[in-house]
């Protein structure tokens, strides 16, 4: 008898309409994760937009990034 006098209602979700990210209503740690759970895919399209605009794959390697570097180290 005594759990049932302490059981509250459930918690009420939101969710993020965008996406459809759900969190408890009053967390506020639960809302600042469920955007921080949208992070990867905003960088995909940050890739993907990168790409279609240069046109170019290798913009967008870590071997390019790492030829560039060791050329700047090689030319100072």
């Amino acid at each position: 008898m005594a759990l049932e006098e302490q059981c509250s209602a459930p918690p009420r979700w939101r969710s993020i309409s965008l996406t459809h990210v759900e969190f408890p209503e009053d967390d506020l740690t639960g809302h600042l994760l469920a955007y921080i759970s949208l992070i990867p895919i905003a960088i995909l399209v940050g890739f993907v937009t990168l790409i279609v605009f240069k046109r170019e794959l290798h913009t967008v390697s870590p071997a390019h990034v790492l030829d560039k570097v060791e050329l700047d180290q090689h030319c100072q």
